[in-house]
């Protein structure tokens, strides 16, 4: 064999590792928009409705968590004589004035 053969078969198969290559990553990029395609339908399909009482109680608590002892214990008597809704007014109007 030549050594002008050499290269033009070497070339040849450079040229052969590029195509497939190229066809394996444009597999890959068409399979990687169908997984993200899906795991899109996916996350919309197992959602849960949360109850407003449950939305309610879960910002009742987010509000008072970061409160003081003597604070929490004030809103707590808010929430017991006068219900949840007046308590987390109570509690928004607490954090503000810190």
């Amino acid at each position: 064999m030549l050594s002008g053969e050499r290269g033009t078969s070497r070339s040849r198969a450079v040229k052969e590792v590029q195509t497939g290559l190229n066809q394996l990553t444009r597999g890959l990029r068409m399979l990687a928009r169908e997984i993200m395609k899906e795991a899109g339908r996916a996350g919309r399909v197992g959602r849960t409705r949360v109850s407003p009482g449950r939305r309610l109680h879960g910002r009742y608590i987010g509000l008072i968590r970061n409160l003081p002892a003597r604070k929490k214990a004030q809103v707590r008597a808010v929430r017991a004589k006068k219900g949840v809704e007046a308590a987390i007014k109570m509690a928004v109007d607490m954090r503000r004035s810190r």
